[in-house]
């Protein structure tokens, strides 16, 4: 890789906002701690499922023993892109 070459974090942020796969619940968060409430922290609690927000699929999730993220070198997912806003949730 070039020095001079840019990287853009193309993830699409998790949120009240995000896009749920139909049938699965969907994001939610909510605070068990608070400090103006007396908590040492604010401290959140996810509910999320797996196909939410930016993710990849690899073969494990559809092949019994294939492979897991973990076991593809981090290049293999930094590639060119060409970015497109598509504000019609149900065209995604």
């Amino acid at each position: 890789m070039k020095s001079t070459e840019k990287f853009y974090d193309i993830s699409v942020a998790l949120g009240k906002n995000s896009v749920d796969w139909p049938g699965l619940p969907p994001y939610g968060r909510k605070l068990v701690s608070e400090i103006k409430k007396g908590g040492d922290a604010d401290v959140s609690q996810l509910d999320l499922n797996c196909h939410l927000g930016t993710h990849v699929d690899t073969p494990a999730h559809f092949i019994a023993d294939g492979k897991n993220l973990d076991e593809y070198p981090i290049t293999k997912w930094i590639l060119p892109a060409q970015v497109v806003r598509i504000n019609d949730k149900q065209a995604v």
